[in-house]
């Protein structure tokens, strides 16, 4: 049994990102939206099949804000609970995209809700302790909410390329694409590489340091050459792992950004060797010191298809789900849709 859900705090009319998730998760459940402005009549809804599940309640009094008085808040609390058993909403989830709603949901303590977070409200802010999942397009809320119920959605769609030729097929792959100098920690890199013999170490950029030579000695490692941009997000999406193991020197981190973005935006676990990050994706990526740490984390981060939650992050947000072809917001609703059952 799915989850129904009622949202709260976006206009439907306004296209945002809530509506594009939620549309693809109409199917097997019932959504209804809630609408505090009293603007738009049934008429202006969507009609057809595809939308018989989406139902709208004009909420009194017509307006959020966080002057209203507790009476206006239970009074609004009174007609969701009226509109759950009229409509016969299954085990709902409140879906909740502004801040100023955390007495409306005090109101609505018995329901479990999602906080789709745009903003940084602060870690110990009202709905950040109050919502049950998390859900933020950009890196910077992350940092500010709890890391065991927080997600990173991607906020565009990646098209599917080809598989690349020179790209092998017969054993997992980790991969790292970037200048091969001595910025690189060759010898964390060598270490888990020979610790790791069944996994495939994949390099893409311009030869600086001969020590590639020595590491190219090992059977597993492979240097595909140089690439371009287009060319080098074709192989992000065909490897199992993001691997950063460059040293702790000024600018490494900005230099990196593109890459932690592409990967987190296809559900590729990150790890890297260095500390100086913006704060929003410390949360998100696996840090490791030694070869042999890197070698014990493989198989757990390659069950890791959605994100990087697993090395530093715990909890059930970090089980393996449904690994998605192209990071669509089809393929994003696609694991909510799981999560939300798991919050049943």
């Amino acid at each position: 049994m799915r989850n129904d859900l009622i949202i709260l705090g976006e206009d439907w009319h306004a296209g945002g990102a809530t509506k594009q998730l939620i549309e693809p998760l109409l199917s097997g459940r019932k959504i209804l939206w809630l609408d505090s402005e009293g603007q738009g009549d049934e008429a202006s809804w969507p009609q057809g099949r595809a939308f018989s599940q989406l139902y709208h309640l004009a909420l009194q009094p017509h307006h959020w804000s966080q002057w209203l008085g507790r009476s206006q808040w239970q009074q609004q609390a009174r007609q969701i609970r009226q509109a759950i058993e009229e409509l016969a909403l299954q085990d709902p989830v409140l879906w909740v995209t502004r801040a100023e709603l955390a007495p409306l949901l005090e109101e609505l303590s018995e329901i479990k809700v999602v906080y789709f977070c745009n903003q940084a409200p602060g870690l110990h802010h009202p709905l950040v302790e109050r919502a049950d999942l998390i859900l933020a397009l950009r890196p910077e809320p992350v940092a500010l909410c709890p890391a065991h119920k927080t997600q990173l959605l991607c906020s565009q769609e990646l098209p599917l390329q080809m598989r690349p030729k020179d790209l092998p097929a017969s054993r997992p792959l980790i991969g790292f694409c970037g200048r091969l100098d001595d910025q690189l920690d060759w010898d964390l890199l060598t270490d888990a590489a020979r610790w790791r013999p069944d996994w495939n170490w994949v390099l893409i950029g311009p030869k600086q340091s001969r020590r590639l030579d020595d590491l190219l000695r090992l059977p597993n490692v492979l240097w595909l050459g140089e690439k371009t941009q287009q060319e080098y997000s074709a192989y992000l999406q065909y490897w199992h792992v993001t691997l950063l193991p460059l040293l702790e020197r000024p600018g490494v981190a900005s230099s990196c950004n593109l890459t932690i973005r592409g990967s987190l935006a296809l559900g590729k676990p990150v790890v890297t060797s260095f500390r100086s990050l913006e704060p929003g994706y410390q949360p998100l990526l696996t840090r490791v010191r030694r070869g042999a740490d890197l070698a014990e984390l493989l198989p757990v981060l390659s069950l890791a298809p959605v994100h990087p939650q697993l090395g530093q992050r715990q909890g059930w947000l970090a089980q393996p789900l449904r690994a998605p072809a192209l990071a669509t917001w089809a393929d994003q609703a696609a694991n909510i849709d799981a999560w939300l059952q798991r919050l049943g």
